[in-house]
Order: structure tokens, then C-alpha cells, then sequence
């Protein structure tokens, strides 16, 4: 409804804890957030003595894949994702950044708003901008149901607590098993899987 601020809840998170961890290894770091720009968040981050650079990724998803992308594109953004144009045009700001930029990623669960094939292409790129020992953050629904339902920008609030603020409704393109999540990161030296109370498999690679 208008007007009505959207609704704010906390949650715990070990995957956090443990991506935290690795902000403790050396000062200097440079971060890439996947949500929009959040005080607490660049807060958090820079008390470390870090950087933090805020990309809304679902935002861009939105730009590349929307109904108003291209003349004669599809109502539904997930069908957009498999025009290899659309597709081109997306990475042309989504991820474009050099290679080994960044010593850590916080993407949360904005993979399971892209199909397989863009999703692998993504987690390709995320793997060359990220530094060596450098750690990404994800998370993946547990429950197969990809009926339209909010989805959540995340804000760091402590070392294991995150604040999810709801958004407008979407679809997930894809519920991905592990198998599916083990394929994406195979070139990563380890990948580590945390099952949560509220149906979420947090992941935390390591390049």
C-alpha cells in the first residue's frame, strides 16, 4: 500500500559471522555490496578499517530485464534474461568492474532472480573481480516455490545480525540445490553451506 514503510525485520546469520571473520584478516579491503547503499551497512564495513561500494543489483536487474528493456521484450523479466542482447547490455553495468578489485562480495539472495545460464555468467565475473583469499556471501531459498513473493534488501547490523527490508514482490527465476550452487563456484577453493531456521542456505566461497 502507499505510503506504508516497508516492513523491517532482523534475523541471525553464521555465514555473516563467518564473512565477518575475514574483515578481521587485514585492513584495507574492498567490499562490493549487492543492496542498495545503507548507512549501517557502510558503517559496519569502514569500522573495519574497509571499503564498502554499494551496487543495487536487483536494480539493475530490473533496467536490463524489464518489460520496457527493448521493443517487443517479454512481461516477464525472467524470460527477458535469455536475450543475448539484453543479456550483453546488462554486464555492461552490472559487475563492470576490473579484475581483482575486491577482497570480499555481499550478494545475498540476488542470484535466484537470474536463470542458470545468467547466474553462472555472473558468479564467472564475480570470480575474476574478486582478489585471492578474497570471500563471497550468498543465499538461496531451500523451499522450491517460485511464486512471486517480496524480496529483501540486507543491512548489516552487527557481526551475525542482518536487517532484511522488504521490497516489491518478484518471482525467483530458479530454486538452486547444492548441486547447482557447487557447479557455480567449482572454480573457488572452498564452499561452505549453513542451513537456516527460516528455510535459507547461506553460503560463504572462498576464491
Amino acid at each position: 500500500m502507499e505510503g506504508v514503510p516497508p516492513t523491517v525485520q532482523t534475523r541471525q546469520s553464521n555465514a555473516l559471522l563467518e564473512f565477518c571473520a575475514s574483515l578481521e584478516e587485514r585492513p584495507g579491503l574492498a567490499v562490493l555490496d549487492f543492496a542498495p547503499a545503507n548507512q549501517s551497512t557502510v558503517s559496519f564495513v569502514t569500522n573495519y578499517g574497509h571499503k564498502l561500494y554499494a551496487e543495487d543489483f536487483l536494480d539493475q536487474l530490473d533496467q536490463a530485464f524489464g518489460p520496457g528493456a527493448m521493443e517487443g521484450a517479454s512481461a516477464n523479466p525472467v524470460e527477458n534474461q535469455s536475450n543475448p542482447l539484453l543479456v550483453s547490455r546488462f554486464f555492461t553495468s552490472a559487475l563492470n568492474f576490473t579484475d581483482g578489485s575486491f577482497d570480499g562480495a555481499l550478494v545475498w539472495d540476488s542470484l535466484e532472480y537470474l536463470n542458470p545460464n545468467l547466474a553462472q555468467a555472473a558468479v564467472d565475473k564475480m570470480y575474476r573481480i574478486l582478489r585471492p583469499g578474497g570471500y563471497l556471501l550468498a543465499m538461496f531459498h531451500a523451499e522450491p516455490s517460485t511464486a512471486p513473493g517480496p524480496a529483501y534488501s540486507y543491512r548489516i547490523q552487527d557481526s551475525r545480525t542482518l536487517q532484511t527490508c522488504e521490497r516489491r514482490p518478484r518471482p525467483i527465476a530458479h530454486i538452486y540445490n547444492n548441486r547447482h550452487l557447487e557447479k557455480f563456484f567449482k572454480d573457488f577453493d572452498a564452499v561452505k553451506f549453513f542451513l537456516t531456521r527460516d528455510n535459507l542456505r547461506e553460503v560463504i566461497v572462498r576464491k
